[in-house]
């Protein structure tokens, strides 16, 4: 095998480097990649929570809507309610539900408790809405809660 000079060997080196070099711009990237998209989600997520109010809101309206109130203006009303959902149904926005589901404190803010015999706790009333983006619970569900006892076919489920 033949001996390397001076600049094969400073070739090689150089080539090392080089492949280095490349290497950890490939990693900075994908690092630079993945900080951005948390930090989209991250402002997204802060964003959508602000909107929350403004949903609660539109909740409030509709509970507390005069029966003598003109249809065309609840109407009006009720689309503008349908375009926010739209709009945050696009961005990946669910609200759960929660009356008549088992208390869960990972979805739930149980504020109040009603008087029940039973061993299971269950969401009896939703004093204000949980939402989820994905699988990230954007704001928990304020909950009243009651305890009960399984049902049949709840027995037979668990």
């Amino acid at each position: 095998m033949p001996k390397k000079n001076a600049k094969d060997e400073r070739i090689e080196e150089l080539t090392a480097d080089l492949q280095r070099v490349q290497a950890d711009f490939v990693n900075y990237k994908r690092r630079a990649e993945a900080e951005k998209a948390e930090l989209l989600d991250f402002a997204k997520t802060r964003v959508v929570r602000d909107f929350l109010a403004v949903r609660d809101n539109f909740d409030r309206e509709l509970a507390n809507r005069p029966a003598d109130v003109s249809p065309e203006w609840a109407k009006s009303i009720d689309s503008i309610r349908a375009g926010f959902d739209a709009i945050m149904k696009n961005l990946g926005v669910e609200r759960f539900d929660s009356v008549g589901q088992p208390f869960d404190p990972n979805l739930h803010e149980a504020i109040a408790m009603d008087e029940g015999d039973g061993s299971h706790e269950v969401v009896t009333d939703e004093l204000q809405a949980g939402y989820k983006l994905g699988d990230q619970v954007l704001r928990h569900a304020m909950v009243k809660v009651g305890r009960t006892e399984l049902s049949n076919d709840e027995k037979e489920n668990n």
